[in-house]
């Protein structure tokens, strides 16, 4: 199970590296985008 949850986290983490620039060049606000990313951060790591 624990092998899993450590995928999960690299593969959320590396998404939000492309997430935040995509995020931005869409025109969200550079608040809001990193207040998503850290969002999917705190829900991959619970």
């Amino acid at each position: 199970m624990s092998l899993i949850a450590g995928i999960l986290t690299g593969i959320i983490g590396i998404a939000s590296l492309t997430l935040y620039p995509v995020l931005l060049s869409i025109g969200i606000a550079p608040v809001t985008a990193n207040a998503t990313v850290t969002v999917a951060q705190v829900g991959a790591g619970a």
